[in-house]
């Protein structure tokens, strides 16, 4: 019974022997890769991070320049129109018009008799301003509203800018602001009741020791739908929006880049978790960031107020276009570490088979050698310590 208990316990022994080595790859093998995947991974990591915020910065940056130059446009716009009518409000034409068709009505003319009147003299050269200079519309106001001359007819002669239905329109506002201050005055841009977008311009006209009316004229949108339009440097999905607030709503007063909706059609409820930049524009606040837009999209965004039309302008580009160069470096980088990690496994059971073969040798020699076997020799082709 002794040799064979002592038979199998030299088995146990030598299949001791050989699984050690086994598991001892094993566990070089999971070192290495684990030594190898630790410094990726966190070169991978702080990478994607940088490149992230360097793109971000990089889009930002250039959003910003887009929303400053369209801004500065659109005051450029404001500025010279206003240069433009305070001009005609102070032209002899413009004074002498309004002087002689208010002393005409104060004698008991007629107010359909004001085209005539206007038409000897004054016409040509109103309705030449008008075109000139692109406006849709010219009119001439008397400062008790009445409304005398209109080089489109959109206003007829006689109608009260006081009285409905003109009295609260943007026109009637218009009129009524600049007559009590006296000043150059703008409205915000409004649907029109001719299906359009319109917003007036006027300035006092000031003459012979007194106030003698008001020259309003009806601002052309499209130069400002041209400028809002540009879309340079905002890829396929970027578009720059105005915005104005209606109520408790941030109303979007611009055609959409994506989407039938007209302008003033589009609105987003201040306090609401979307539309965030339009919101923030029209509440005069300035930012940038990754934000939920009106059309519940992530976007990267930036806003700002532009006093000059009342209005906040929004410059935003979807998330997955602006961030599409990072997806590609994600990919590349799970590439890379996939090809370092098989590299490495490769690798880790090479140089663990070279130790562990001797290693396995010796354990079996010395389990023979243990067992009586003193003719066991061990062959190791290894330079190192264990060749020794």
């Amino acid at each position: 019974m002794g040799p064979a208990l002592g038979a199998r316990r030299g088995g146990r022994e030598r299949d001791a022997a050989v699984i050690r080595p086994r598991r001892l790859s094993v566990q070089l093998i999971l070192w290495f890769t684990a030594i190898a995947l630790v410094p990726l991974s966190i070169v991978t990591i702080s990478a994607y991070l940088a490149s992230k915020s360097a793109l971000q910065d990089q889009v930002t940056t250039g959003l910003y320049a887009i929303a400053r130059r369209q801004a500065d446009q659109l005051a450029t716009y404001v500025r010279e129109r206003e240069q433009n009518v305070a001009t005609l409000s102070r032209a002899p034409g413009t004074i002498d018009a309004l002087d002689d068709l208010g002393r005409a009505f104060a004698e008991g003319a007629r107010p359909d008799q004001a085209p005539d009147m206007l038409g000897r003299q004054y016409r040509p050269f109103l309705s030449y301003y008008q075109a000139a200079f692109g406006y849709d519309d010219l009119a001439l106001v008397l400062p008790d509203g009445r409304v005398v001359f209109s080089a489109q007819g959109r206003v007829p002669a006689g109608a009260s800018l006081r009285a409905d239905p003109h009295r609260r329109t943007a026109l009637g506002l218009t009129f009524d602001r600049i007559r009590t201050l006296l000043d150059i005055d703008i409205s915000d841009f409004a649907p029109s009741g001719e299906g359009d977008v319109a917003a007036y311009l006027g300035a006092p006209v000031l003459g012979r020791n007194r106030f003698l009316g008001v020259v309003v004229v009806r601002l052309n949108t499209d130069e400002i739908r041209k400028i809002l339009s540009d879309h340079t440097g905002l890829g396929e999905t970027g578009e720059t929006l105005l915005n104005r607030r209606i109520d408790d709503n941030a109303v979007i007063t611009v055609p959409l880049r994506r989407g039938p909706d007209a302008p003033f059609t589009r609105r987003v409820p201040l306090g609401s978790s979307f539309g965030l930049p339009e919101q923030r524009s029209v509440q005069g606040s300035r930012g940038e960031g990754d934000a939920i837009d009106y059309q519940n999209r992530p976007v990267l965004a930036v806003w700002r107020y532009v006093p000059a039309l009342g209005a906040g302008l929004v410059v935003k580009i979807d998330t997955d276009e602006a961030y599409a160069p990072i997806r590609h470096l994600t990919l590349l980088a799970i590439v890379l570490a996939g090809t370092t990690v098989a590299l490495v496994v490769v690798a880790a059971r090479s140089l663990a088979g070279s130790i562990a073969r001797p290693v396995v040798a010796l354990t079996d020699a010395t389990s023979r050698i243990a067992e009586g076997d003193l003719t066991r020799r061990v062959e190791v082709a290894a330079t190192n310590e264990i060749g020794q």
